[in-house]
């Protein structure tokens, strides 16, 4: 759903998110609208935690120093 990452039409893009958002329980829905908006729920996650909870989700070289 991000965009430059697959070549979509922006509408495309949308309906699918909107799929997302139904398939799921609301709460999740609640959350994954707030990650959308870079507002997430939780303090104090960083980049660190995410490499240790889910090694290998995020390569090195793509993290900003």
């Amino acid at each position: 759903f991000v965009d430059g990452f697959y070549d979509l039409p922006s509408t495309k893009r949308e309906m699918m998110f909107i799929e997302l958002l139904e398939a799921v329980a609301p709460k999740d829905a609640e959350l994954l609208c707030a990650i959308k908006e870079k507002k997430l729920p939780f303090k104090g996650i960083t980049i660190q935690h995410v490499k240790e909870a889910l090694p290998g989700l995020i390569p090195d070289e793509q993290i900003k120093a």
